[in-house]
């Protein structure tokens, strides 16, 4: 008798989300992430609980119980800033992509379908998503220009962490609701255009 044991891949985006007294934010923002056309199965979400006090923790726990295949939460002491959540998190990241998100902000229904579609059609590295305000919250538009593919910018260092695969050598893509990043920064270099 021929067992086979299905080949498990790693989901195609792996979102991070630093968490710190977010609410009511906190639950708009998960519900988006399970309702991504990209669809549950191609989707990691690891949310890291800094310390929260205003039943964030609680929250994330059960989009965790009713989610489990996608959602990974680590609860810790608050460590006093972003930084050190969103490396933890990024620690546990599995997926081809990763996609940093702030607790209080929410994605369109397409959102990271059409990001990872884009990516993957022009073998970019970075792809920014076009942010829009919400509820008279002003975004700057100046960062989103034509949709357009720069493959000429290239790092020069990659000091630092970063969620692609290789940065050596990387590529700037937009388009799709995307746009070019201008800046590039590490903790040890910062190159702008």
């Amino acid at each position: 008798m021929h067992c086979s044991i299905p080949e498990v891949s790693a989901p195609d985006v792996t979102v991070v989300v630093a968490v710190y007294n977010t609410m009511p934010y906190l639950e708009t923002c998960l519900t988006s992430l399970v309702e991504q056309s990209i669809g549950q199965s191609r989707v990691q979400v690891v949310a890291v609980d800094d310390g929260s006090t205003d039943g964030s923790a609680e929250v994330l726990d059960r989009f965790a119980a009713s989610y489990p295949s996608v959602f990974t939460v680590v609860h810790q002491p608050n460590s006093g800033g972003p930084a050190q959540p969103s490396n933890k998190a990024l620690d546990l990241a599995t997926g081809r992509y990763v996609y940093f998100l702030g607790a209080d902000d929410h994605l369109g229904p397409e959102a990271l379908e059409r990001m990872v579609g884009f990516a993957d059609e022009h073998g970019s590295d970075v792809v920014i998503g076009k942010m829009v305000g919400v509820n008279g919250r002003v975004v700057g538009q100046g960062l989103y220009g034509a949709d357009r593919v720069d493959l000429d910018r290239t790092a020069t260092s990659c000091a630092g962490r970063w969620p692609t695969p290789s940065c050596s050598g990387a590529r700037w893509s937009s388009g799709s609701g995307c746009a070019t990043a201008r800046t590039w920064r590490s903790a040890a270099t910062s190159r702008s255009r």
